[in-house]
Formats: structure tokens, C-alpha cells, sequence
């Protein structure tokens, strides 16, 4: 997270493609859909790109004919004896997101030392909060897959490269 802080501090545009090196794209178009998206719906933090079979378990609904995240579903605790919460929807997936409207956002202050997928639900929390949700494309076969399931580097909290 502190490796996200110190990159995104750089960025001077209200959007940012976020995409780590373990993805593989099949499909084109995706950047004209999301900010179409985005564009249209002030709300959609973030647009993800996989298809609608791939969302590792997490549901997709339907509102006003888009599809989303779905915000209420996926109940697991972020660890450290926290309650069960709900997923909300944020990922770090590839994808394009809001940003600058933000300012500075804190990944790492927000995600408040956890790692991986409970960083990621904590961050969720974070952007419901604050009225915000995440789409999905609506093409069901989407754009990318994840290649990197158990071939990734854990992070070891030091400094940021």
C-alpha cells in the first residue's frame, strides 16, 4: 500500500489505470466503456474489467441496467478479530478508477496494516462510506484474467520501490 501512496502521488488526472503485471488482456475497448461509465455514473469508483463468471465468488446486481458490484454480499472478517463485514466492491484489480478527486488518498492509512484481499475490503469500506460503489463492464465475457494466483511477491512492509 505504501508503494501505491508513493506512485499515486504523482498523478495529476481525475482518472488512473491501475494494472499490476499478473494480468492477461484478451479483449479491446475496455478504456472507452469505462469512462463512458464513469462518466455517466459519479458515484462508480471503479470499473472492473473481468468477466462476469470471474469476480472470485463475489456477486454482480443489476441497477438501472448496469451491472455493479454488489456491495452487500460476500460476509468475511478482515482479521484481527474485526466483525464480519460485507465486501464493498473495491479492488485493486486492473481497471480504470476515479482519483484526483481524492486528493492524496492513503492506501496504506486506510488499509491500516492489512494486506492482500482484507487491504482491499478495508479500502471498500472506506469508499461506501463515502457513497461510492463499484461497476463492471457489461460485457460478461470481459477483458482480462488473473495469472498470477500463487506466483505473486508478499509485500514485506518496507519502503516502497
Amino acid at each position: 500500500m505504501g508503494a501505491l501512496d508513493e506512485l499515486y502521488r504523482h498523478v495529476n488526472s481525475p482518472f488512473i489505470f491501475h494494472c499490476e503485471d499478473d494480468w492477461e488482456f484478451y479483449g479491446g475497448r475496455f478504456l472507452d466503456e469505462s469512462f463512458a461509465r464513469l462518466h455517466l455514473e459519479p458515484n462508480c469508483l471503479q470499473v472492473w474489467l473481468r468477466a462476469h463468471h470471474d469476480t472470485n465468488e463475489h456477486s454482480i446486481v443489476w441497477v438501472d441496467g448496469l451491472p455493479r458490484m454488489d456491495v452487500n454480499g460476500h460476509l468475511h472478517t478482515a482479521g484481527r478479530g474485526m466483525r464480519a463485514r460485507p465486501w464493498r466492491g473495491f479492488s485493486l484489480n486492473p481497471g480504470l478508477r476515479r482519483y484526483k478527486q481524492f486528493g492524496m488518498f492513503p492506501f496504506s492509512m486506510v488499509a491500516n496494516g492489512f494486506k492482500g484481499w482484507a487491504a482491499e475490503k478495508t479500502i471498500g469500506e472506506y469508499f461506501y462510506q463515502h457513497g461510492y460503489y463499484a461497476g463492471i463492464t457489461a460485457n460478461p465475457l470481459g477483458y482480462c484474467r488473473h495469472i498470477g494466483e500463487g506466483r505473486h511477491m508478499e509485500d514485506t512492509g518496507g519502503a516502497p520501490c
